[in-house]
């Protein structure tokens, strides 16, 4: 589901997005950079990497927090972090973001489990990408690869993964560890 609206919304200050995003406590997500502009991320060291302007980059994740927390709160937060060459924090102006499971009900790190196959995913259907240096996570796309195709290949994602949680709802052992 692309929750992109609620992104954008909660970097403008609107409580109802905020609040919206803070419901959302543990789950996968996808973030699509679409850069206007050339984005670093301000941390040091290995950490740092710089997503060129107009390539599409992809980064999948997990959070277990609350997903606001995660996109804007703490101080390795994607807008914390992602800032253009002057420093402003534009992330938000620069991404589509898509919730593939809220896993908020869920106990015993389910959203660890099932990133895993969202990664694994994410490899096996973007299999032209390649990561970005040093990273193990951003994958950039080649200049071929249009949006429409980026935003179908996700939700396909999304279907794969929504079918996976179903099938680990009907394991009893699932069920009893993971609250399913």
């Amino acid at each position: 589901m692309n929750i992109t609206k609620y992104i954008r919304a909660a970097a403008d200050s609107d409580q109802s997005a905020i609040s919206y995003l803070k419901s959302i406590k543990k789950g996968i997500y996808f973030i699509v950079f679409k850069p206007s502009e050339e984005l670093h991320n301000s941390l040091v060291g290995k950490h740092h990497q710089i997503i060129e302007k107009d390539i599409i980059t992809l980064k999948p994740g997990k959070f277990a927090n609350n997903l606001y927390y995660r996109l804007f709160g703490g101080s390795k937060s994607y807008n914390g972090v992602w800032v253009n060459p002057d420093g402003e924090n534009v992330w938000a102006q620069n991404v589509e973001v898509f919730l593939i499971a809220d896993t908020s009900h869920t106990t015993n790190d389910f959203e660890e489990k099932i990133e895993i196959s969202m990664k694994a995913l994410a490899k096996m259907r973007f299999e032209n990408s390649k990561l970005i240096n040093k990273s193990k996570e951003f994958r950039v796309l080649e200049e071929s690869d249009e949006y429409s195709i980026v935003e179908q290949k996700i939700k396909n994602i999304y279907r794969e993964i929504s079918d996976e949680i179903k099938h680990e709802k009907t394991s009893p052992l699932s069920r009893i560890l993971f609250n399913l």
